[in-house]
């Protein structure tokens, strides 16, 4: 074992991905809600309801390393309110499981690693710092350790550095030929996603203002691209990549970006950095949703992730239905002391409201064909930002 590194981007690279390893510069992103404007879209006052006591669950978040280096989610966090609490976490706690399950999301920030998790030298330097092999053994704990943890339904987010960890961890899902490292430069990134399209606009720029950033490499069943680019590489080439990616593995998912909370310019940017701390807190009942929604034979054809910060705040979306088929809407989010409502309205003005503590469904036999309305209405939410995503399914 050499000794410790002066810089703090010591690095931990795998043998096989090495010479093409990424490091990233985690992406974020937040959709902003706004009143409906249109009148007839269902935002009719609540009418009141007693709402039975239910057993609060808050989420446990824990942010690693300790000391945030170029991916400060914990300043992030620290903005959105009291449910966004978290406690620091040990990097090193990374390797054991009886320590991780007492958390429900694990940030994973940019960061080096600590000198047990490196091997020897290797030649190079990447970003200023001498580029190290990997301890076999400590990244083999590692990777039994989180992949348990999000077999689990734990929720993973990794950004930058850490892209070798993640590739490590959950091998199957690596796509060697995107493997890149990118050049700094402002990237046009493409909204993959369409409901997060929908709510930003089909591009953003992002600003990458170091070289040596990792593409999220990651391709395969289940792979969920929000957003990718066309991007300078270190050698002058071309590529074309995944910026932000989530994946799911047993009943969790993980989350990785090639953007993170370092030295933002744009408040599109911060958006998106807010967006991706909802789509981490919510990706377990998003992900139940979805699974429900796949029993009972729907496929999801249009997702939006929103926030509520008071009673009242609503959101309207619109579904346009093309051929009689049976639609579900699902409103998911956790069960943590809000009471929202859900109300769709059919193209011949029937409407139909739900209204819940915990994800909330609805369901359309025989949809008629046209403009189908939706609101979200926050009857009573526990905290400021409190997320919850919408899903139009429709039996094929």
């Amino acid at each position: 074992m050499t000794n410790a590194l002066p810089s703090p981007i010591t690095l931990a690279i795998d043998g096989a991905l090495a010479a093409v390893l990424v490091v990233s510069l985690g992406l974020v992103f937040i959709l902003e809600r706004s009143p409906a404007k249109d009148p007839t879209v269902l935002i009719e006052d609540p009418k009141p309801q007693i709402v039975a006591p239910t057993k609060i669950k808050s989420l446990r978040l824990a942010v690693t390393p300790e000391e945030a280096e170029f991916d400060d989610v914990g300043r992030l966090l620290d903005t959105l309110g009291t449910a966004y609490s978290y406690r620091k976490m040990p990097f090193d706690n990374l390797l054991e499981p009886e320590k991780v399950i007492h958390f429900d999301i694990i940030f994973i920030t940019c960061s080096g690693f600590p000198e047990t998790w490196l091997g020897p030298a290797l030649g190079g330097q990447l970003r200023g710092a001498e580029l190290r092999s990997s301890n076999e053994e400590t990244f083999g704990r590692a990777k039994d350790c989180l992949r348990q943890f999000v077999n689990n339904g734990g929720t993973l987010y990794a950004s930058d550095l850490h892209f070798n960890l993640v590739a490590h961890c959950f091998p199957e899902f690596i796509d060697r030929a995107l493997l890149a490292r990118g050049a700094a430069q402002t990237v046009s990134a493409e909204v993959v996603d369409a409901g997060l399209s929908e709510m930003i606009g089909p591009e953003i720029e992002l600003t990458f203002d170091q070289s040596a950033w990792a593409a999220g490499a990651f391709s395969g069943q289940g792979v969920k691209i929000f957003l990718q680019g066309n991007f300078k590489s270190e050698d002058g080439e071309q590529k074309t990549a995944p910026l932000l990616v989530k994946f799911p593995h047993g009943n969790g998912n993980v989350i990785f970006t090639s953007f993170h909370n370092e030295k933002q310019t744009s408040e599109k940017e911060k958006q998106l950095l807010k967006y991706l701390v909802f789509s981490a807190v919510t990706a377990g009942v998003d992900a139940e949703a979805d699974r429900s929604m796949a029993k009972g034979g729907f496929s999801p054809t249009k997702k939006n992730l929103f926030s509520a910060s008071s009673e009242a705040d609503s959101v309207s979306q619109a579904y346009e239905n093309k051929a009689v088929a049976d639609l579900q809407f699902v409103l998911a989010f956790p069960e943590q002391g809000a009471t929202l409502e859900l109300a769709v309205r059919s193209p011949d003005g029937t409407i139909s409201r739900n209204r819940g503590t915990s994800t909330i469904t609805i369901d359309v036999p025989n949809a008629l064909v046209g403009s189908w309305k939706y609101s979200i209405i926050a009857v009573k939410v526990p905290s400021e930002n409190f997320p919850f995503t919408i899903t139009v399914g429709k039996k094929q």
